[in-house]
């Protein structure tokens, strides 16, 4: 619109953050393992008190290593978020 030779404009945006999330729930997950909540090893000891070679033991799991990110920060979420948006400009 103008006004006194002013321009004046309203923009309307609509953003979706994990696009990829609002089309189905099972894409777009962020899997992670955090630093020490899975031991894949553990220290056992050494071979004997005049040998020091380290051993160490595998210890499977039958449980996922990983977990799911659960924040609702647009940058670190598993599930999508939309934000509206208006804008007013003038020049």
């Amino acid at each position: 619109m103008k006004i006194k030779n002013q321009t004046y404009s309203f923009q309307l945006t609509w953003d979706v953050y994990n696009f990829t999330n609002l089309l189905n729930r099972d894409w777009g997950k962020q899997y992670f393992a955090s630093n020490d909540q899975f031991g894949l090893i553990s220290f056992a000891g050494y071979v004997s008190a005049t040998n020091l070679t380290p051993q160490y033991r595998f210890n499977p799991t039958i449980t996922t290593p990983y977990n799911f990110n659960n924040s609702a920060t647009p940058g670190y979420a598993n599930r999508w978020v939309s934000q509206i948006g208006l804008r007013f400009n003038f020049k």
